[in-house]
């Protein structure tokens, strides 16, 4: 058997948008040498359906942001799933439910990791500026001119 044809099938279904802002050229390079890479070519998010259709074969499933619910059909598909890499922060309810979870995730011995590191800086960076802005009381502004129709309000002495 050859190198090509040992290679693990992978299913990438995040959006060319998402891929490019979280994977470096060098790292989509490596997966394509290391891997049999399918990529969302949609232009756009799949939907539930539409995964279930084309989830077979697949040992890996990549998501991210916008990815559709990994619902039951899905799963009754995925013969060969092995593992599931989140291409974001947290792995929610509404990517993968905990029924899905416990009828087949668990049962299979599906791997499920995510990436944090992939927004640990623009969530740094908005909890900084989140600090700055409740510092010099931007809110209190934004309600003052909003409400009231004065940028400044009196601060007590």
């Amino acid at each position: 058997m050859g190198s090509e044809e040992a290679k693990k099938k992978i299913l990438c279904i995040p959006t060319k948008e998402h891929l490019s802002y979280v994977f470096s050229d060098e790292t989509l390079e490596r997966l394509k040498r290391l891997f049999d890479v399918t990529f969302n070519d949609l232009g756009r998010d799949y939907t539930s359906e539409e995964l279930a259709t084309r989830i077979r074969g697949f040992d890996g499933l990549i998501t991210g942001w916008g990815s559709p619910t990994l619902t039951d059909e899905v799963f009754e598909n995925a013969d060969r799933l092995k593992i599931i890499v989140h291409s974001a922060g947290s792995v929610k309810a509404k990517l993968l439910p905990k029924s899905v979870v416990e009828k087949y995730v668990i049962p299979r011995g599906i791997c499920v990791c995510n990436a944090p590191k992939a927004i640990a800086y623009n969530v740094a960076e908005t909890t900084i500026g989140l600090m700055i802005m409740t510092s010099h009381r931007l809110y209190d502004h934004v309600f003052n001119v909003k409400e009231r129709g004065i940028w400044r309000d009196t601060l007590p002495s």
